[in-house]
Order: structure tokens, then sequence, then C-alpha cells
């Protein structure tokens, strides 16, 4: 089972294979920095689904907290660039988050 959220080459954060990292490399995606919550939107699509699906899954509040803070920062820093909401990379990423959530 693979995520089909995105497509595109992973970044070499994303490459690292331990399931115990997607907390760390999730973090990045609430972060202002938009080329990295880019990076990993589209790299979640060449991931193993399976370890993705079950950190969110076991951690709600953590992904509410991420949620608000792609939000956040999108408002402050990149509502500009991305006017509408879908096309802004975080909330592209929140969506596959929450559909693997499911």
């Amino acid at each position: 089972m693979t995520a089909t959220c995105a497509s595109n080459a992973s970044p070499w954060y994303w490459r690292v294979t331990r399931a115990g990292s997607l907390p760390y490399i999730l973090q990045l995606a609430g972060e202002y920095v938009v080329e990295i919550v880019d990076d990993i939107a589209r790299a979640i699509a060449s991931r193993d689904a399976a370890p993705l699906a079950a950190f969110v899954r076991e951690n709600p509040d953590y992904m509410a907290t991420l949620e608000r803070r792609i939000m956040s920062y999108w408002s402050c820093h990149h509502r500009h660039a991305y006017p509408e909401r879908p096309d802004y990379p975080g909330f592209r990423l929140a969506a596959c988050l929450r559909r693997l959530m499911e």
C-alpha cells in the first residue's frame, strides 16, 4: 500500500526508512519554509503508507497540532502566495494524512 497524494522524487530527509523518524519529518511540514513543506507533500506518494497511516491513527493530538501549525503559517506567511487553501502544500499534505486516518 502506498499513499496516493502526490508524486516526484523524495528529498533526502524523506528517504530515512525508520518509522521512528516520521514525527520529526512530519514536524517539518508544520513549519513556515514552504519548499520543505512542498517536498514532504510530494514525497508521501513514494512511501509505504502503512507506517505513516499507523502513526497518524495513533497520534490524533499530534496531527491536530500539526494541522493548526499548517493553518497558522499559511495565514501568517503564505496566504498571499497561495490564496486558495487547497493550493498550499501544507493543506495538501494535511488532506492526505486525514485520508490515511480513515
